[in-house]
């Protein structure tokens, strides 16, 4: 990405008032990083053939998102003090939500629509000042559309629940509208387990509960790359996307946006492009329906489910394919079954953010 490019999307970000998290989002203050053509040597184990270079399109501003308002006040806004349990969110749900919102309000496909194309940072300032944040950061080509009514009927929620009872609220919602059903089959009808999927081709890098410390990414030296990755500086640089625990990443992004990232892959970081490849030995194919599913799961990943077992998991429907979505580079068929595609060809330097 030349320098122009750099300084315009700096400007952009800068004119808005947005502020860019250190380890997500330096650009042009932070110093370049040398994105080694043997640091990928590793990743390559595991994948097979990939397409030229320039098939490939540079999207790096998918890293340089901004992630909250500077005005936003502490008063207002605060991430919560721990993971949202879904259990609490029921509670509060049931006792401040019902009389608005009833049995099968999420189920309609417009009202999972907003929570799919809104970011979780956004709901939860929704709930707490009962009304659409000011200069929400909407972009249509990345996933963020401008969907929330203009007033919560209910009014600012911040002196009736506390900041994680709002949180724990807004996450309810999204499992009322359908975030809890992982359910995929594969092309012969037989039931896959999505989780298994992402421990098998994604936990690699960003690892199995999502702390970005899988084996490829960390070096561990039980992996078949491991050798190679301490070679080229024991980490991908950029690093994987901490999808746990770090909020502030995790909670600015819309589905519809992790969506793009998990289809079109995002180059020149390490993650590849998924939309489009196949698992012979599971007999699937990384259609629409798993990309969806494979997002549920790595939401998950950042909030409580606590409920019981008896509790019943609302039926969720795989939305239709956000606008320009499509693949940054040609599908191609895993080597190893459970293996991941190959990561987009590398360029000479990349911006730090992660992937």
């Amino acid at each position: 990405m030349d320098m122009d490019a750099n300084n315009k999307t700096n400007a952009n970000i800068e004119e808005k008032g947005f502020s860019r998290f250190s380890g997500v989002l330096s650009v042009l203050k932070s110093a370049r990083r040398v994105f080694s053509l043997g640091l990928l040597s590793a990743a390559v184990a595991l994948t097979v053939t990939g397409c030229a270079k320039e098939e490939i399109k540079d999207n790096t501003s998918l890293l340089s998102e901004p992630v909250f308002d500077e005005r936003i006040s502490e008063e207002d806004f605060a991430f919560p003090s721990a993971p949202p349990s879904l259990t609490n969110g029921k509670s509060v749900y049931e006792n401040n939500c019902l009389s608005c919102h009833a049995a099968g309000y999420w189920q309609q496909q417009d009202k999972q629509k907003v929570l799919a194309y809104t970011t979780p940072i956004d709901v939860y300032l929704f709930l707490t000042t009962g009304k659409k944040p000011e200069e929400m950061v909407v972009s249509e080509k990345n996933g963020r559309l401008d969907l929330l009514a203009q007033v919560h009927p209910a009014g600012p929620l911040r002196d009736k629940l506390t900041r994680d009872q709002r949180w724990e609220a807004a996450f309810y919602a999204r499992h009322l509208a359908g975030n809890g059903d992982m359910k995929y089959d594969n092309l012969a009808g037989e039931p896959v387990d999505v989780a298994a999927v992402f421990g098998q081709n994604c936990a690699v890098c960003h690892g199995k509960r999502g702390f970005a410390d899988g084996p490829l990414h960390t070096g561990m030296p039980k992996h078949e790359g491991a050798e190679s990755i301490k070679v080229h500086g024991g980490i991908f640089k950029p690093p994987p996307a901490n999808l746990k625990d770090h909020y502030a990443r995790m909670y600015n992004r819309t589905d519809a946006q992790l969506f793009k990232y998990v289809s079109e892959g995002i180059y020149p970081s390490g993650m590849p492009a998924w939309l489009g490849n196949e698992d012979k030995q599971k007999n699937f194919k990384y259609d629409d329906k798993m990309i969806w599913m494979l997002i549920r799961h790595v939401r998950s990943l950042s909030y409580n489910n606590d409920l019981s077992p008896d509790d019943e998991i609302p039926a969720g429907v795989a939305l239709p394919r956000p606008e320009g979505v499509h693949p940054l580079i040609p599908p191609v068929t895993p080597r190893n079954a459970g293996a991941a595609p190959k990561p987009a060809a590398p360029s000479e330097e990349v911006s730090e953010g992660g992937h």
